[in-house]
């Protein structure tokens, strides 16, 4: 028996200064290692609080939690998908309040930060703060955390509560029947699963040292499913994403943080306690669909500080042997990225001979990243009438689309709706009927009647101001294209496709300084973005 807090933050550390080897952008890779650092040493610092500074630290949470929310209102992406009829009213009283930053606040960022602060006002009896950080909570439509929340607060329910012990499985059993109904928004079930994919596609590639500390977003887009095209800045689980951050130390070492949560969680009494071990559970399980801080490494200490107000009430705690069993699973694991099908893989992508991406396709998976590189094998090899079916199979034309290759996504299906609007195609995809109707008079060629409705849709929201300037970049009418590109920036500064056509209209007009600034914070927005990186090396 013995407390493993020290050798786990050292595997945890150790896996994260391995993860700098394969990085090929060290200063970003050196914050996270940083950020990661800054979090063992707050854990360390909060667990040897006495319990007057642990309840100052509470209040310091619950302040920055009705701070954030108050701010998230203000400040959230007007153009959201999360946008639904319950947030919506709520949002547009703050409409008018003159925004304090250009970028906006993501609701599901905002999300884990209140289902760590919440169970804090129910431990220190807060009911207030409580019942409206809750309210902003579900303002954020973010499904997992708020079932997250309703999980640990069954936990808190069945472990703690005598008379209300049937409360918390009621709070959970309610908060997964509103999802599953869709009352909260339609689950994003298909691309966790497809994001959850292409993780164990890079942690095959790179088993040991992982693919670089913070790197996910610029890995991503080599390995992303040909049916999706959103970049993602993580991997939407805490220990995929340690994992392919700091490898295998890594990923052992926090599986040795994540024994210690829960045999501290076992050992909770008191409210404070009880609050910390409610926060700890709630942050754990939402962490296995949205690693959200483990993702940001501004943001990545914040997991930890519940851990370490539970650590500081509940003491020393011992871990029985057979539980550090755990950590070696990974170890078990390990093996499987030896497999025949990935080796086959790796010769037919290296050679280009598509024979052995054939027998990976027979001996291993038959997934959609799996068909996609048969396709683009075969075409390659002059193959196009076998690679077109293996496109199919992969979904392949709105990724061909994406990428500009608009002749071969027309090979893989002329009737493919995305895939014939060839040129026109954008990833920013039609929601308001005035935009639906601008595009298909657009795509008609019927370029005065979907300025006409284009403009009727600036007045509703800034996609208006982007497809005027998307229609009139491609009309030659330069000064205007950059002008209303200007203003839909404005609107939404951190919507990347925004910010992208702005600088292709600037580089039209000869205005290629501003271009290259523009280009320079759409790599900001995301480090992935291949026209990006192009326009500025």
């Amino acid at each position: 028996m013995r407390e493993p807090s020290l050798p786990a933050w050292a595997l945890l550390l150790a896996g994260a200064s391995v993860g700098l080897l394969p990085s090929p952008d060290l200063a970003a890779s050196l914050f996270k290692l940083a950020s990661i650092a800054v979090a063992a040493i707050l854990f360390q610092v909060i667990r040897r609080l006495n319990p007057r500074g642990l309840e100052r630290l509470s209040v310091g949470l619950l302040t920055a939690g009705v701070a954030a929310a108050i701010a998230g209102n203000v400040l959230l992406d007007r153009n959201s998908a999360k946008l639904n009829g319950l947030n919506t009213p709520v949002y547009a009283l703050f409409e008018h309040v003159p925004r304090f930053s250009e970028l906006a606040m993501s609701q599901n960022g905002l999300a884990a930060f209140l289902i760590l602060v919440i169970p804090f006002a129910i431990g220190l009896r807060k009911w207030p703060l409580a019942i409206f950080l809750g309210l902003e909570l579900l303002l954020t439509d973010s499904r997992a955390a708020i079932l997250s929340l309703a999980l640990a607060l069954a936990l808190l329910g069945w472990r703690w509560s005598r008379g209300w012990s049937w409360a918390g499985p009621a709070a959970a059993l309610a908060s997964a029947a509103l999802i599953a109904a869709g009352a909260l928004g339609m689950p994003s079930t298909g691309e966790r699963l497809a994001i959850w994919q292409s993780s164990l596609y890079m942690l095959a590639d790179r088993p040991l040292t992982g693919i670089g500390m913070g790197m996910f977003q610029r890995a991503y887009p080599e390995y992303i499913l040909p049916a999706y095209h959103n970049t993602h800045p993580h991997a939407h689980n805490l220990f995929l994403q340690t994992w392919l951050d700091a490898g295998l130390l890594g990923v052992m070492g926090m599986l040795a943080i994540a024994v210690l949560a829960v045999a501290c969680i076992a050992q909770a009494r008191d409210r404070l306690a009880v609050g910390a071990a409610v926060c700890t559970a709630a942050v754990l399980l939402h962490a296995q669909v949205d690693s959200y801080f483990a993702g940001d490494p501004r943001t990545y200490w914040l997991m930890f500080v519940p851990l370490g107000v539970l650590a500081a009430r509940v003491g020393p705690i011992a871990i029985p042997r057979p539980a550090w069993a755990a950590v070696g699973v990974p170890l078990l694991l390990l093996p499987l990225t030896q497999a025949t099908w990935l080796a086959e893989r790796r010769l037919g992508l290296e050679t280009g001979d598509p024979r052995y991406l054939q027998a990976a396709l027979h001996d291993g998976p038959h997934t959609e990243r799996a068909h996609f590189e048969l396709a683009q094998v075969l075409f390659a090899s002059g193959y196009p009438t076998e690679a077109i079916p293996e496109w199919r199979q992969a979904h392949a034309a709105p990724y061909l689309v994406r990428q500009g290759l608009f002749d071969l996504a027309l090979a893989v299906d002329p009737d493919d709706p995305e895939a014939s609007e060839g040129s026109l195609w954008t990833p920013v995809r039609p929601r308001l009927p005035e935009d639906q109707r601008g595009r298909g008079f657009e795509l008609s060629g019927q370029d005065s009647r979907a300025e006409q409705e284009y403009l009727r849709l600036a007045d509703l929201d800034s996609i208006g101001f982007y497809r005027l300037g998307q229609l009139y970049l491609r009309t030659g009418r330069l000064d205007e294209a950059v002008s209303e590109l200007r203003r839909a920036v404005r609107g939404i500064p951190n919507q990347e496709d925004f910010r992208l056509a702005l600088a292709r209209a600037y580089s039209a007009a000869g205005q290629e300084d501003e271009a290259q600034r523009e280009y320079g914070t759409v790599l900001t927005l995301d480090p992935g973005s291949t026209e990006a990186r192009r326009a500025l090396t």
